[in-house]
């Protein structure tokens, strides 16, 4: 049994289509934004202590086409995400929280994209069949 684990996570995606909405309560007005051609990057690391005690964190990063006619990304928004507890075989308490925050492109942006912002925390128990 090795009393300290180091792992680390890198994930490279892509959203084949969906739809982000930005909604202006005052104007009675919806706009949508189409993410066909979004990727992300995901990075994560994770310390667990006595196969039992673990702690980590992530960042997930989106870029999506600037416009349609080029090949243009621009980083969108960093999800942030902090997770810690306690498991054994069978059974997974913990704690995790989530921000999102916005990334603006300085460089280039005619029209800026919408933004989201945020945060949420959870707080649960996991039981599996391992």
């Amino acid at each position: 049994m090795n009393w300290l684990i180091f792992l680390f996570a890198l994930e490279l995606g892509w959203l084949p289509q969906g739809n982000f909405a930005m909604y202006n309560v005052s104007d009675r007005f919806m706009k949508v934004y189409p993410v066909k051609y979004t990727a992300y990057v995901d990075m994560e690391a994770e310390v667990v202590m006595f196969n039992t005690l673990f702690a980590g964190g992530s960042v997930r990063t989106s870029v999506w086409q600037f416009d349609s006619d080029s090949w243009t990304y621009f980083p969108h928004k960093a999800v942030y995400g902090f997770f810690a507890g306690v498991k054994t075989r069978k059974v997974e308490v913990g704690f995790r929280h989530y921000c999102i925050h916005p990334v603006i492109p300085f460089f280039g942006c005619v029209e800026p994209k919408p933004i989201w912002e945020g945060s949420y925390e959870e707080v649960y128990i996991r039981v599996t069949n391992r």
